[in-house]
Formats: structure tokens, sequence, C-alpha cells
């Protein structure tokens, strides 16, 4: 879907948060963190309610564990 966004023309793939997810779930990356800010107090109340709706920002913190190095046969003896 082609959108104009400022003056800029753009092509918008949209793809379900959950296709991302188990993207990033499925390389053995592990999700530590997760939040969602919420708009500040001084926010206009339209735009805050909007914002809760559908927020712009979603804060992860991924990390990839360290996998065991395989022993040697000179290692182990």
């Amino acid at each position: 879907m082609w959108l104009d966004y400022r003056g800029i023309r753009i092509q918008n793939y949209h793809r379900p948060f959950s296709t991302y997810m188990r993207l990033l779930l499925s390389t053995g990356l592990q999700l530590t963190h997760f939040d969602e800010p919420q708009p500040t107090p001084e926010a206009p109340p339209i735009r805050a309610a909007k914002y809760r709706r559908a927020p712009h920002f979603l804060v992860m913190e991924w990390h990839k564990p360290l996998t065991a190095l395989p022993t040697t046969a000179t290692e182990s003896s």
C-alpha cells in the first residue's frame, strides 16, 4: 500500500506484530525487556487517547544467549 506522508510517498508493508515477534524468537533471541511508553501528563487528551490505542513506540531489549563452545579431545582429558 502506498501512502503520502508530509510530501513523501512511501510504500507501507503492514505485518502483524506477532509476525515480527515469531521471526525474532525463531532466531534464538530472548526478549528480556518490553515496555510501552505512555503519553506524558501534559499531552492533549485526544492525542493521548489515540496514542494509548496505537502507540508510536514499543521498547524492547533482546539478547542472544551465548552457546557453549564445543570441547576438544585435548581439553577434556
